[in-house]
């Protein structure tokens, strides 16, 4: 035990030594706070929010990185996430703006299944101000086997929808999801039908056909920014429009993604904007 106390004092007496030889060293000698010293502080300051953008811990594997369009995949078993949306829209620029706010619950079933329940559905206009708008449900499923997926991500889609009229009919929302990424760079398509559940089903007056394409580049591990096109039969009126898109990856987990659209015909809305704030448990 002597021995051992010895030999331990002897080290830091050696390391005590080495520490004042530092001190004293030209090189660690303080040199005056000149203008060359505070030069390089304020280009260290101005470097620093760009330091922090590329070293933010990014966000956790499936965030979503578009609003308008769907990007593919499901699951997997057990993942939950909570998506909070706000969207608003102006018909023209002197129309009021109307907005619709959803709280989406996401359920991995299995690795290829997730069940979607949106557990708030409300709209707000300047004229009824805020109501409870229904009830929607989907199911997500993975299309294509494993061996496949390197070629091409296919996700099927379904959504049921209840209006909180009970008069009108229930409504869905059938989707095929299509994307890829490669790399930091991405790209997804949404193929989709709305109609009601009746005998209307698919009727030029009851149905919206749409497609949205989207592409964007994961710029930092934490910085995803893109462009969404959509072009959609709105009950047999025309609508095209395009936006940028970004998403930023907030804590490892939680994200939020935010993207306007621009009316590009005389059908479509002249500004949308949609924002959606995740978190994953």
């Amino acid at each position: 035990m002597q021995r051992h106390q010895l030999t331990r004092g002897r080290a830091e007496g050696t390391v005590q030594v080495m520490r004042l030889n530092l001190i004293n060293s030209p090189r660690f000698t303080a040199a005056p706070k000149g203008p060359s010293m505070r030069s390089s502080t304020c280009r260290l300051l101005a470097f620093l929010p760009l330091l922090l953008l590329v070293v933010t811990p990014p966000a956790e594997a499936g965030k979503r990185h578009t609003v308008w369009a769907y990007p593919p995949g499901a699951g997997p078993k057990g993942s939950v996430e909570a998506e909070v949306w706000m969207t608003g829209a102006k018909e023209a620029s002197d129309s009021p703006t109307e907005l619709q706010y959803k709280v989406e619950i996401e359920n991995g079933l299995t690795d290829d299944v997730s069940l979607d329940v949106y557990i708030a559905v409300l709209s707000q206009t300047s004229g009824q101000g805020l109501k409870f708008d229904g009830f929607q449900a989907s199911v997500r499923a993975n299309l294509l086997p494993d061996n496949l997926r390197s070629i091409v991500d296919l996700t099927g889609y379904f959504e049921i929808i209840r209006d909180v009229d009970w008069s009108n009919p229930w409504g869905f929302e059938a989707i095929l999801i299509a994307g890829k990424s490669y790399g930091r760079f991405g790209w997804s398509v949404n193929l989709v039908a709305e109609s009601e559940l009746s005998s209307n089903a698919f009727a030029t007056g009851a149905t919206e056909w749409k497609g949205i394409a989207t592409a964007g580049f994961e710029i930092t591990r934490s910085f995803w920014a893109g462009a969404e096109f959509i072009a959609a039969n709105d009950k047999g009126t025309s609508e095209l429009s395009l936006g940028p898109t970004i998403s930023i990856g907030l804590t490892p987990k939680t994200w939020i993604a935010v993207g306007p659209q621009f009316g590009l015909n005389g059908g479509a809305d002249r500004l949308k904007v949609r924002a959606i704030f995740g978190v994953f448990f």
